[in-house]
């Protein structure tokens, strides 16, 4: 490690992955990937990417973590490292340590977003003043929302374990499913289908609600056998796909999401022709009393290939200012 620069690490930390970027002036530089198991502890990873990278000792740190964050500090949910910003500092030299929930990270990209880092589905009116609401699906779900600056208050994000709400049944079909889910989980929640681990349960449940044997146990496999025809798989990617329109029309009630509904998120990318469908938006907008309001958000699938960076360096620019 080389001396403190007036640059600024971030970081986009997982249960599997742990990714580091530099950002001085432009776009972040220096970026490398590890796993996370490889290292006891972010100080250990932060150090071993500064060895390998050769670049400069930071003078701030911005890091967005898989995991709640309370008081400034977190814990990784499918990992054993803990974020101690006091420690961090300490340790390494860094002057100063921030530490977001990954999904700030990515509500903070919203006000990045250029059209050619998203494809629409369908339609809408966006509202430029309301919040903004982005849904990550991938190893887990989460959300977050970004609130542009208005009536004298500075923009900022709100962020909660939206993952960990319990998911409803909007019809019989779809209460059937949940019935096998519910005598393996106890409760289901919203991530234990609307996630990559999800959609393979879901898969599960309707081969066993129709007595035929699952199409597969990753949620790779599901979409191949989905694509090729399976009829089980088939039915788990229409479910999956009603299901995370109910949900994002619920979040944008929730969140008055006026300025849209942004998904995201490896599971999303990989089903972005399945989500980009008629389908989506009547499980979106089917809202009752509300149908009008929420048919008029605008819905986005993130083609961006790095929001997480995106969010993080606007979030750094910010606290150097």
């Amino acid at each position: 490690m080389s001396g403190v620069s007036r640059t600024i690490l971030l970081g986009d930390i997982g249960g599997t992955n742990a990714r580091f970027a530099l950002l001085s002036d432009g776009a972040p530089s220096h970026q490398y990937r590890q796993r996370t198991n490889d290292h006891r502890d972010p100080e250990s990873a932060v150090r071993a990417y500064l060895d390998a990278t050769g670049a400069p000792l930071p003078s701030i740190a911005v890091m967005a973590v898989a995991g709640p964050v309370r008081d400034g500090r977190a814990r990784l949910t499918n990992a054993a490292w803990t974020f101690d910003p006091d420690k961090i500092e300490d340790e390494l030299g860094i002057g100063r340590v921030v530490v977001v929930n990954d999904f700030a990270a990515q509500a903070w990209a919203l006000a990045e977003l250029a059209d050619k880092d998203v494809r629409p589905i369908g339609t809408g009116a966006e509202v430029e003043t309301a919040p903004r609401l982005v849904i990550g699906a991938g190893t887990g779900l989460g959300a977050a929302a970004y609130m542009p600056a208005d009536a004298g208050m500075g923009e900022r994000v709100v962020t909660g374990e939206a993952g960990h709400a319990t998911l409803a049944a909007a019809d019989d079909g779809q209460e059937a499913v949940l019935r096998p889910l519910r005598l393996s989980y106890g409760r289901v929640s919203a991530e234990r289908v609307l996630s990559g681990p999800g959609l393979a349960a879901l898969a599960g449940a309707v081969a066993e609600m129709h007595g035929k044997d699952a199409p597969g146990t990753t949620p790779e496999a599901v979409l191949a056998a989905a694509r090729a025809g399976d009829t089980v798989a088939g039915e788990a990617v229409a479910l999956f796909r009603a299901f995370m329109g109910a949900f994002a029309g619920d979040l944008a009630l929730v969140f008055g999401a006026w300025g849209g509904v942004y998904l995201s998120g490896g599971l999303v990318r990989a089903m972005e022709a399945e989500l980009d469908a008629p389908a989506f938006r009547e499980a979106f907008e089917a809202k009752g009393r509300f149908r009008e309001a929420v048919a008029a958000v605008p819905a986005w699938i993130v083609t961006h290939p790095d929001p997480a960076f995106l969010g993080l360096a606007r979030l750094a620019r910010r606290l150097g200012d």
